[in-house]
């Protein structure tokens, strides 16, 4: 279920459209969803690291099948977050019951991952975390060397695709970021969107900052404005 946004144009939501028909054609396998949740049921740790983006909504929705229910931390970013997240969350949250919790911090302090300790030391030190392996070539050798679970991060969706994921989200009729439709008249593959903080760095190679300005111009310039 694509959350609609005034950001859309007409040609996004027709490709928008075909993206979400072959999603839902396409096959999930039982397997892969019920080893998924089988292992989330078994995980001894303290709190579940949320985004809003695809895959915290996917292993949101795994952890309420696996009827299992930690603290769900949304790690904000001041000032800097995709606004549209929050309708995302508000979308999940209605009529669903979650021990839900958001801590906010500056950008730069996320850049030194010291949001992660704070979090730690209030929710405790093992977190489960949409983390994949076909993102980036880091996570795959992370997950190659250390496994689904390092101890400190537990990553149930590791072998996930992102078609997996799309497939997931359009059979379970789960709430979509607007910003994955947001897809420049197909200039911008959906596969290289994200939904993580405004005017930050990772992604540049995918064109992030060209995007960002073409969708969330109101918010960079807000930023500039506050710098």
């Amino acid at each position: 279920m694509l959350i609609s946004s005034p950001r859309h144009r007409a040609e996004d939501l027709r490709l928008w459209a075909e993206h979400e028909e072959g999603d839902r054609a396409s096959r999930v396998t039982v397997s892969l969803v019920e080893q998924s949740i089988e292992r989330i049921s078994a995980w001894q740790g303290d709190y579940v690291g949320c985004s809003w983006g695809k895959d915290s909504v996917v292993m949101l929705d795994l952890m309420l099948r696996a009827e299992r229910s930690w603290p769900v931390v949304w790690v904000r970013m001041r000032g800097r977050d995709n606004p549209d997240c929050e309708l995302v969350r508000d979308a999940f949250l209605a009529g669903r019951k979650l021990d839900y919790h958001e801590r906010t911090f500056d950008y730069e302090a996320c850049g030194r991952d010291e949001h992660w300790r704070a979090v730690a030391k209030e929710f405790g030190a093992r977190r489960m975390t949409g983390l994949r392996a076909d993102e980036s070539g880091r996570r795959r050798m992370s997950l190659r060397h250390l496994g689904l679970d390092t101890g400190r991060s537990f990553r149930p969706l590791a072998w996930w695709s992102q078609r997996h994921v799309f497939a997931y989200l359009a059979q379970r009729d789960l709430p979509v970021h607007p910003a994955y439709a947001c897809l420049g008249s197909g200039r911008w593959p959906r596969c290289h969107l994200r939904t993580h903080g405004i005017g930050g760095k990772t992604g540049n190679n995918y064109g992030r900052t060209e995007w960002e300005r073409e969708y969330y111009g109101d918010v960079l310039r807000r930023l500039a404005v506050a710098r």
